[in-house]
């Protein structure tokens, strides 16, 4: 068996760091970009390959040139998502996190090898049949003490804690008063990074010695981000945009209704000394879903007895400083070269960081134009004033005041009608007509 050098994985390694050096040291114009892109591009696709085609050689996983393709655009489409739902998307972050990507998956790779080194190492010879009959009562020591009533109760209890995680996260995305808080995004990164592929993995290769647990961990990382993604890029085209919540929520669902019936399933036809068991793994995911019972609950009561407004005012946008009153027709009337100083008040109520645009338009008989645009981050809870000037000019206009949301939907639009009854021309601040 030919396995990938570890020198050629280090090498790829070493390649990764370098070009991630460069995007620290240098500006990152097009040309460099383009440069770096195309060579993590392949250094993701020969390393996902070495994973794949574990027992070919680096020479022969070359020769193969339609899968490392199919890797690389596999990874790039990880990395635009991901770049896409947590962070700015620059051509630095970009290159950032398809370097981060590369390194986790040579750790992978290099630890695949590792384990397949040793077990190579620990075969006896044939000619040494005392080492070979006391490797055997090894193994047979271990079985013994992985007894049959242990294994079911580690396997079985793994189901019911991802059930019951399941569940919860559910609630906290769907569920009022529960999904107030938004701790689901927490709950959710179980499903976006492991659950689906661990119960996938287990399906495929059921068996305790087909893989070690480090290997499995990293291959369910694998399995799980390549689901995610897919899901991620499906929603963006039909969509046009990302949604995590309905991400997770369909994550959920796939676990429950195809990964864990089909787990049950395979283990229902191995035999149970065989079925791959992590105490680990199962211990991990029990802290994680009691600290989520505990959480939803605790959000529920916190927002039930008043303590948070369940009300659906999310954002309050507010205009201060309009100190004339409207008429019956509801216009505001004021002189010409009038200058009118306005706040606009807006809080977010949303129980989370929030990113708005904020949009002012005017319009008249004969025009629309924006005059001013802006992003503004604002934090659970805060208020940010914006000041807007605006020196009056004759005729009647309507003026729109609009935030929209991070996927440019307007979400709170407020009117302003004005009335300036003389009709030659003035200096402006601004050009209306």
């Amino acid at each position: 068996m030919a396995l990938t050098s570890q020198k050629d994985l280090i090498k790829l390694a070493i390649l990764t760091v370098l070009s991630l050096i460069i995007i620290f040291l240098i500006d990152v114009n097009r040309y460099i970009f383009i440069g770096l892109f195309a060579l993590n591009f392949l250094i993701v696709g020969l390393t996902s390959a070495t994973i794949v085609y574990s027992k070919l050689s680096f020479k022969q996983i070359i020769r193969k040139p339609i899968q490392i393709v199919i890797f690389g655009i596999l990874f790039t489409v990880i990395d635009t998502l991901f770049t896409i739902q947590f962070l700015n998307v620059t051509q630095k972050n970009l290159l950032i996190v398809f370097g981060i990507i590369n390194l986790v998956l040579i750790f992978i790779s290099i630890s695949h090898r590792l384990t397949k080194n040793k077990d190579t190492e620990n075969i006896p010879n044939e000619e040494s049949p005392k080492e070979k009959l006391s490797i055997q009562k090894i193994k047979n020591y271990i079985k013994n003490n992985d007894t049959e009533e242990k294994n079911e109760k580690s396997y079985k209890g793994l189901i019911y804690v991802i059930v019951i995680l399941s569940i919860v996260t559910l609630t906290s995305i769907i569920i009022k008063p529960f999904n107030i808080i938004p701790i689901w995004e927490a709950l959710s990164l179980p499903f976006i990074l492991f659950i689906p592929g661990y119960l996938i993995l287990n399906y495929i290769r059921i068996g305790e010695n087909e893989f070690r647990s480090l290997e499995r961990i990293g291959i369910s990382i694998f399995i799980s981000l390549i689901i995610s993604s897919i899901i991620g890029f499906i929603q963006a085209q039909i969509v046009g945009s990302l949604q995590m919540s309905i991400i997770s929520i369909i994550l959920v669902l796939l676990t429950l209704i195809i990964c864990v019936p089909l787990y049950i399933m395979r283990i229902k036809k191995t035999s149970k000394p065989n079925i791959y068991t992590n105490i680990n793994v199962y211990r991990l995911l029990l802290v994680i879903t009691i600290i989520g019972v505990i959480a939803v609950i605790g959000t529920g009561i916190y927002i039930t007895t008043g303590e948070i407004s369940q009300n659906n005012e999310n954002i309050t946008l507010s205009i201060g400083n309009l100190s004339n009153s409207s008429g019956n027709d509801g216009y505001y009337n004021f002189n010409p070269d009038e200058e009118l100083n306005l706040e606009l008040n807006l809080t977010n109520n949303e129980n989370k960081n929030m990113n708005y645009k904020i949009i002012i338009k005017v319009s008249n008989q004969t025009s629309n134009k924006t005059l001013l645009e802006e992003n503004k981050i604002l934090k659970s809870k805060k208020s940010e004033i914006i000041p807007f000037n605006i020196t009056m000019t004759p005729g009647k206009k309507y003026i729109q005041f609009i935030v929209y949301n991070k996927y440019n939907k307007p979400i709170k639009v407020k009117h302003l009608l004005i009335n300036v009854n003389e009709t030659y021309n003035y200096d402006t601040n601004y050009n209306y007509e």
